[in-house]
């Protein structure tokens, strides 16, 4: 396994740890808060704790559903973004255009790096080799590329995505969201050059 696989899935991990220690710790306040004679805690040390609460600033975390987390991360990225139809974003990242897709009712999303490359369908050795390119490089990544045959206009399509869980429970969701980020392009640059060879070996066998 190459060092950045290594590096995200400890990333995925940590993220993981981090998420499950938070649900155990809201676990164990809410019995708390049900068998308060049981609580070790005086009232005096309580009133202290409920002053400080109310001194201290909200956390940005606290009670962020799907959307408002990935406009806080999108905008913490510097990334152009808007509105779609149907729970996602459309943005812009590093010039290439993106769509994230959220559930309102879990943690569930989807990133989609737009459509990055096309031929005509009547190029069928351009998409054989784009074919081969895919297919070996799903089986190496995280990510997944896909294409479609769009028969209207003739063309032959590529897209990437993956699918991910994220909550403002995660330490550091941003740089989570960003490392799937660079997972995409990885992916992209991945099979581009997986192309290339493709093209190049069918070129030696012919001549």
């Amino acid at each position: 396994m190459e060092n950045y696989q290594i590096l995200l899935a400890v990333i995925i991990a940590v993220v993981a740890v981090g998420y499950f220690f938070h649900k155990a710790e809201q676990r164990a306040d809410d019995e708390e808060g049900k068998h308060p004679a049981t609580s070790s805690v005086s009232a005096d040390a309580k009133s202290f704790q409920a002053n400080n609460a109310n001194n201290e600033e909200v956390s940005p975390k606290t009670s962020k559903n799907n959307q408002t987390l990935i406009k806080s991360i999108l905008t913490q990225l510097n990334c152009q973004y808007q509105d779609g139809e149907d729970d996602d974003f459309w943005f812009t990242f590093q010039g290439e255009n993106f769509n994230v897709t959220y559930d309102k009712e879990s943690s569930w999303i989807r990133i989609v790096d737009m459509q990055w490359f096309d031929c005509p369908l009547e190029e069928l050795e351009k998409i054989s080799y784009m074919q081969k390119a895919i297919n070996l490089c799903n089986s190496r990544q995280c990510c997944t590329a896909c294409y479609f045959v769009d028969t209207d206009k003739g063309t032959f399509r590529v897209y990437s995505k993956c699918d991910i869980l994220i909550s403002a429970d995660f330490p550091a969701p941003e740089q989570y969201f960003h490392t799937w980020l660079m997972q995409l392009f990885r992916l992209k640059h991945d099979i581009v050059l997986q192309y290339d060879k493709e093209r190049t070996k069918e070129t030696i066998t012919n001549n």
